[in-house]
């Protein structure tokens, strides 16, 4: 989770995120995330799709990448991939 005022450093806590300093491809999908978020001010956005598929370290690279921005557009995010698949 990451918690901050708005225009303030998140302090981030990635928990059990992937590690995605090796990521490749998927440009496309974290430009139109980027968008949505940082353009379009989306205030919720979900990834959603098959398990396997990359959907959770697609979401962790976004973060990555809009961590460093001057103004972070977030206050928190909720990474947490369990709570919608019980075991």
């Amino acid at each position: 989770m990451v918690n901050s005022p708005l225009g303030s450093s998140p302090t981030i806590d990635w928990g059990e995120a992937p590690d995605v300093s090796v990521f490749f491809g998927r440009e496309a999908e974290i430009a139109t995330l980027s968008q949505w978020v940082v353009d379009d001010g989306y205030r919720l956005v979900a990834v959603l799709g098959m398990g396997g598929m990359g959907n959770t370290a697609l979401t962790a690279k976004l973060v990555e990448t809009l961590v460093d921005l001057p103004q972070p557009p977030f206050e928190r995010i909720i990474l947490n991939p369990d709570s919608i698949h019980p075991k």
